[in-house]
């Protein structure tokens, strides 16, 4: 036939088992996995500054080359309407001569913008190779957080389970004990943690 515990040893049995059960909660709350997974998300978030700094960069250039484009397209069209009036033949030798030099200043200045666009274009490209990069060390950073976050999961989860058979245990002690001691311990554990 079994012992019957005494009040003090079923308050000490009690402890026992709120110990563990806050050694449980510690343990859940300063898991390394959690850390990783900080970790992993920071990479990422700085990752996301800086896709979004280089798309802004690209985005810029990238209006700044469509800008010359339509500048040598207006160019374009303004010299071919100057050489088809000079070929009408309807203007004097003087206003040929005005158109020519016209057309000349017009070409000049269209191979100067098509050189700036040329520029444009080459600032573009190791933006998108950036670009490109960045967003693949995302993806591989966003995988690595999936399995960081599963990681945790299974690991909580395992804490977790701990925790409640700890708790499950705590209330049959618990209630074996007489409620003026019981509360008072209660009391007690609240206010000294």
């Amino acid at each position: 036939m079994p012992a019957v515990a005494s009040p003090l040893e079923t308050l000490l049995a009690l402890q026992d088992q709120d110990v563990l059960a806050a050694q449980l909660r510690h343990r859940l709350a300063h898991l390394p996995e959690t850390a990783a997974l900080a970790e992993i998300e920071g990479r990422i978030a700085r990752l996301d500054a800086a896709i979004a700094e280089t798309a802004a960069a690209r985005e810029e250039a990238a209006g700044r080359r469509d800008a010359l484009a339509a500048e040598v397209e207006v160019i374009g069209g303004r010299i071919e309407r100057i050489e088809q009036q000079a070929l009408s033949g309807a203007a004097s030798y003087r206003d040929q001569e005005a158109m020519a030099a016209e057309v000349d200043s017009l070409r000049r200045r269209r191979r100067e913008i098509e050189d700036d666009e040329l520029e444009a274009m080459e600032v573009i490209e190791p933006l998108e190779a950036e670009l490109a990069r960045l967003e693949s060390a995302r993806q591989e950073e966003t995988a690595a957080a999936a399995a960081a976050r599963a990681a945790l999961d299974r690991v909580a989860a395992d804490v977790q389970g701990e925790l409640a058979g700890v708790l499950a245990a705590r209330e049959p002690i618990a209630a074996a004990l007489p409620d003026a001691l019981r509360e008072e311990y209660e009391r007690l554990a609240a206010r000294l943690g």
